[in-house]
Protein backbone atom coordinates (compact mmCIF):
# COMPACT_ATOMS: atom_id res chain seq x y z
CA UNK A 1 0.00 0.00 0.00
CA UNK A 2 1.18 3.48 -0.81
CA UNK A 3 2.63 4.84 1.72
CA UNK A 4 0.38 8.35 3.42
CA UNK A 5 3.36 10.83 2.73
CA UNK A 6 1.47 13.57 2.21
CA UNK A 7 -1.72 13.05 4.78
CA UNK A 8 1.17 12.68 7.05
CA UNK A 9 2.58 16.30 6.50
CA UNK A 10 -1.09 18.13 6.28
CA UNK A 11 -2.16 16.79 9.24
CA UNK A 12 0.95 17.85 10.80
CA UNK A 13 0.26 21.09 9.20
CA UNK A 14 -3.15 21.32 10.50
CA UNK A 15 -2.16 19.97 14.09
CA UNK A 16 0.30 22.27 14.15
CA UNK A 17 -2.00 25.44 13.64
CA UNK A 18 -4.40 23.67 16.10
CA UNK A 19 -1.84 24.00 19.21
CA UNK A 20 -0.36 27.00 17.79
CA UNK A 21 -3.77 28.89 17.86
CA UNK A 22 -5.18 27.23 21.01
CA UNK A 23 -1.46 28.29 22.68
CA UNK A 24 -1.68 31.76 21.38
CA UNK A 25 -4.71 32.38 23.16
CA UNK A 26 -3.72 30.83 26.48
CA UNK A 27 -0.69 33.09 26.23
CA UNK A 28 -2.80 35.85 25.78
CA UNK A 29 -4.23 35.80 29.14
CA UNK A 30 -2.62 37.97 32.25
CA UNK A 31 -3.24 35.44 34.76
CA UNK A 32 -1.78 32.65 32.85
CA UNK A 33 1.13 34.18 31.51
CA UNK A 34 2.00 36.97 33.97
CA UNK A 35 5.23 38.12 31.80
CA UNK A 36 3.15 38.93 28.90
CA UNK A 37 3.61 42.79 28.74
CA UNK A 38 7.48 42.45 29.54
CA UNK A 39 7.59 40.19 26.40
CA UNK A 40 5.76 42.43 24.17
CA UNK A 41 7.70 45.16 25.06
CA UNK A 42 11.25 42.93 24.50
CA UNK A 43 9.86 42.16 21.16
CA UNK A 44 9.68 45.49 20.17
CA UNK A 45 12.87 46.55 21.65
CA UNK A 46 14.24 42.99 19.31
CA UNK A 47 12.51 44.30 16.14
CA UNK A 48 13.71 47.82 16.44
CA UNK A 49 16.73 46.47 16.81
CA UNK A 50 17.30 44.35 13.54
CA UNK A 51 15.52 47.28 11.66
CA UNK A 52 18.02 49.88 12.55
CA UNK A 53 20.87 47.95 13.55
CA UNK A 54 21.71 44.97 11.58
CA UNK A 55 23.81 45.34 8.59
CA UNK A 56 24.39 42.40 6.38
CA UNK A 57 28.06 42.87 6.42
CA UNK A 58 28.41 43.58 10.05
CA UNK A 59 25.85 40.86 11.10
CA UNK A 60 28.59 38.22 12.26
CA UNK A 61 29.91 41.15 15.05
CA UNK A 62 26.24 42.57 15.99
CA UNK A 63 24.84 38.43 16.48
CA UNK A 64 27.66 38.27 18.72
CA UNK A 65 27.39 41.68 20.75
CA UNK A 66 25.89 41.85 24.36
CA UNK A 67 23.28 43.95 23.30
CA UNK A 68 21.95 41.17 20.80
CA UNK A 69 22.75 38.73 23.38
CA UNK A 70 20.68 40.54 25.75
CA UNK A 71 17.68 41.14 23.95
CA UNK A 72 17.74 37.71 22.73
CA UNK A 73 17.86 36.76 26.42
CA UNK A 74 14.97 39.10 27.78
CA UNK A 75 12.98 37.69 24.75
CA UNK A 76 13.00 34.14 26.26
CA UNK A 77 12.96 35.18 29.40
CA UNK A 78 9.69 37.26 29.37
CA UNK A 79 8.36 34.40 27.01
CA UNK A 80 8.99 31.42 29.53
CA UNK A 81 5.40 31.14 30.74
CA UNK A 82 4.61 31.29 27.15
CA UNK A 83 7.17 28.45 26.37
CA UNK A 84 6.10 26.56 29.55
CA UNK A 85 1.68 26.52 27.94
CA UNK A 86 3.04 25.47 24.64
CA UNK A 87 5.18 22.29 25.82
CA UNK A 88 1.92 21.83 28.25
CA UNK A 89 -0.36 22.14 24.90
CA UNK A 90 1.83 20.25 23.09
CA UNK A 91 2.13 17.14 25.50
CA UNK A 92 -1.85 17.33 26.21
CA UNK A 93 -2.52 17.10 22.24
CA UNK A 94 0.04 14.77 20.96
CA UNK A 95 0.26 12.64 23.46
CA UNK A 96 -2.72 12.37 25.90
CA UNK A 97 -5.48 13.24 23.16
CA UNK A 98 -3.82 10.99 20.73
CA UNK A 99 -3.37 8.39 23.25
CA UNK A 100 -7.24 8.21 23.70
CA UNK A 101 -8.37 8.80 20.53
CA UNK A 102 -6.84 5.56 19.38
CA UNK A 103 -4.04 7.43 17.54
CA UNK A 104 -5.58 10.22 16.01
CA UNK A 105 -5.08 13.95 16.44
CA UNK A 106 -7.83 16.21 14.42
CA UNK A 107 -5.61 16.55 11.86
CA UNK A 108 -5.06 12.67 11.10
CA UNK A 109 -8.64 12.57 11.65
CA UNK A 110 -9.50 14.87 9.03
CA UNK A 111 -7.09 13.24 6.65
CA UNK A 112 -7.59 9.42 7.87
CA UNK A 113 -4.90 8.31 8.87
CA UNK A 114 -3.52 7.08 12.29
CA UNK A 115 -0.82 5.85 14.42
CA UNK A 116 -0.06 2.20 15.21
CA UNK A 117 2.52 -0.01 17.06
CA UNK A 118 4.54 -2.02 15.30
CA UNK A 119 3.53 -4.72 17.21
CA UNK A 120 0.28 -4.74 19.28
CA UNK A 121 -2.04 -2.06 21.22
CA UNK A 122 -0.15 1.04 21.16
CA UNK A 123 1.36 2.03 24.29
CA UNK A 124 1.11 5.61 26.17
CA UNK A 125 5.27 5.79 26.26
CA UNK A 126 5.26 5.19 22.45
CA UNK A 127 3.19 8.50 21.75
CA UNK A 128 5.84 10.23 24.23
CA UNK A 129 8.96 9.21 22.53
CA UNK A 130 7.46 9.99 19.57
CA UNK A 131 6.55 13.93 20.47
CA UNK A 132 10.28 14.17 22.12
CA UNK A 133 10.92 14.49 18.45
CA UNK A 134 8.92 14.96 16.16
CA UNK A 135 6.74 17.53 18.10
CA UNK A 136 10.13 18.97 20.07
CA UNK A 137 9.17 18.51 23.05
CA UNK A 138 12.92 17.33 23.86
CA UNK A 139 14.61 20.46 23.00
CA UNK A 140 11.79 22.50 24.11
CA UNK A 141 12.10 21.44 27.81
CA UNK A 142 16.01 21.56 27.43
CA UNK A 143 15.08 25.25 26.14
CA UNK A 144 12.62 26.25 28.93
CA UNK A 145 15.58 24.48 31.75
CA UNK A 146 17.88 26.89 30.39
CA UNK A 147 16.30 30.13 30.99
CA UNK A 148 15.52 29.10 34.07
CA UNK A 149 19.01 27.72 35.43
CA UNK A 150 21.15 29.46 32.91
CA UNK A 151 23.10 33.50 32.83
CA UNK A 152 22.78 35.06 29.76
CA UNK A 153 26.43 34.19 28.49
CA UNK A 154 25.67 30.44 29.33
CA UNK A 155 22.36 30.59 27.49
CA UNK A 156 23.20 32.09 24.60
CA UNK A 157 25.39 29.41 23.78
CA UNK A 158 23.33 26.28 25.21
CA UNK A 159 20.12 27.93 22.99
CA UNK A 160 22.30 27.79 20.08
CA UNK A 161 23.28 24.32 19.92
CA UNK A 162 19.44 23.29 20.90
CA UNK A 163 18.36 24.86 18.01
CA UNK A 164 20.62 23.50 16.14
CA UNK A 165 19.73 19.76 17.36
CA UNK A 166 16.19 20.60 16.91
CA UNK A 167 16.27 21.72 13.45
CA UNK A 168 18.80 19.10 12.48
CA UNK A 169 16.24 16.36 14.36
CA UNK A 170 13.24 17.85 12.21
CA UNK A 171 15.35 17.69 9.15
CA UNK A 172 16.44 13.90 9.33
CA UNK A 173 12.80 13.05 10.78
CA UNK A 174 10.86 14.69 7.77
CA UNK A 175 13.56 13.34 5.06
CA UNK A 176 12.76 9.45 6.20
CA UNK A 177 9.08 10.12 6.17
CA UNK A 178 9.90 11.54 2.78
CA UNK A 179 12.62 9.03 1.46
CA UNK A 180 12.16 5.59 3.21
CA UNK A 181 9.97 3.00 1.51
CA UNK A 182 7.86 2.71 4.48
CA UNK A 183 7.41 6.37 5.30
CA UNK A 184 8.44 5.94 8.57
CA UNK A 185 10.62 8.62 10.88
CA UNK A 186 13.36 8.91 13.44
CA UNK A 187 10.24 9.48 15.77
CA UNK A 188 8.97 6.24 14.69
CA UNK A 189 11.64 3.63 14.37
CA UNK A 190 12.22 4.93 18.35
CA UNK A 191 9.10 4.23 19.34
CA UNK A 192 8.39 1.48 17.07
CA UNK A 193 5.33 2.90 15.53
CA UNK A 194 3.84 3.79 11.79
CA UNK A 195 1.27 5.46 10.49
CA UNK A 196 -1.20 3.93 8.30
CA UNK A 197 -4.77 5.19 6.32
CA UNK A 198 -7.77 4.30 8.34
CA UNK A 199 -9.37 2.71 5.20
CA UNK A 200 -6.83 0.05 4.62
CA UNK A 201 -4.00 -0.95 7.03
CA UNK A 202 -0.45 -2.27 6.20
Amino acid sequence: MKKPTLRRIGAFIIDMMIVSIIVSALSNIKYINPTMEKYNESYDEYVEFLDNGLDPKEAKNILNSETYQTLTYNLCYYGRYSSLISLVIIFLYFVVFQYYTNGATLGKKVLRIKVESEKGKIKFYQYVLRSLIINSLCTSTLSLLAIFILNKAAFGRVSMFIEVLEMGLLFVTFGMVIYRQDGRGLHDLIAKTKVVNCITKE
